[in-house]
């Protein structure tokens, strides 16, 4: 519900349904409310009424009604990817390597981990090829598996079970390379898996000293991330980077659905 207020006390509310765009005013200047399945609809509307300086993004928030069964989120944008071949542009401020040297309860390490680690002495891992070589062997060891774990699953967990998904590698990954001393961040994004389809994905950077910077690896595919690789957020696991996140309250059993286009841009 996006709730605007002008110099008369008079009360604006958009609510953001699948329907087509509608306006109800009592003139001349009681409530109105304006009807969309877009934002940029109810935006269009106001600046078309003369509007526009009451309407802000951050102002908006959805609430259930007894009509409203379904709720959709759409987010668009263009996105320039560039293939460096794992390696990261030097980036400018942000937090210290060392911040993604700590554990936390998804990447704590068990005697297990420990003894995967073991078999990496932490010199060898400051090299590309051997990162490449460790994403490797997680993924023969948490063979892919979708369904086998939830987001609650930590490292230690996805190991001893054998089986898992994206987040389970990476967390795998990140807990072994903090053990060897090795900054790791979790990354959250999308992966570009055809002409026009993305699958949303997680992939972890490592960090290589201050000559080389961060190096990008998607464990799942033991590859270094690329070009098809569009990065949302980082952190030090899913839950500091997980793409969705919120709190849902009422009754019922909710679903959730999503769905990711892309359409080229050719450059001039």
């Amino acid at each position: 519900m996006a709730v605007f207020a002008d110099p008369a006390r008079a009360l604006r509310a958009a609510l953001e349904i699948q329907r087509d765009i509608a306006a109800l005013r009592r003139e001349p200047d009681g409530p109105a409310l304006v009807v969309a399945h877009r934002i940029d609809a109810i935006a269009r509307w106001l600046e078309e009424e003369g509007l526009s300086d009451q309407f802000h993004p951050s102002y908006t928030r959805m609430v259930p009604a007894h009509y409203v069964t379904e709720i959709r989120l759409l987010a668009e944008g263009q996105v320039d990817t560039i293939d460096t071949e794992g390696f990261l542009p030097t980036e400018e401020g942000g937090l210290s390597p060392l911040a993604y040297l700590a554990e936390t309860p998804l990447t704590e390490p068990d005697p297990a981990i420990r003894d995967f680690a073991s078999r990496w002495p932490a010199e060898s891992l400051h090299e590309p090829a051997s990162l490449v070589e460790l994403a490797a062997s997680i993924r023969a060891a948490v063979v892919w598996e979708p369904g086998a774990t939830t987001v609650e699953h930590d490292a230690a967990q996805a190991l001893a079970l054998g089986r898992g998904v994206c987040q389970d590698h990476a967390h795998v990954f990140a807990s072994i390379c903090r053990l060897r001393r090795i900054p790791v961040r979790y990354v959250s994004g999308y992966l570009h898996t055809g002409e026009s389809s993305f699958a949303s994905h997680a992939w972890v950077d490592a960090w290589l000293g201050a000559q080389r910077g961060w190096f990008s690896i998607d464990i799942t595919n033991s590859v270094p991330a690329g070009s098809n690789h569009c990065r949302l957020a980082v952190g030090r696991d899913y839950l500091d980077a997980g793409p969705v996140r919120g709190v849902r309250r009422g009754g019922g059993t909710p679903t959730t659905a999503r769905r990711m286009f892309s359409t080229p841009l050719l450059s001039s």
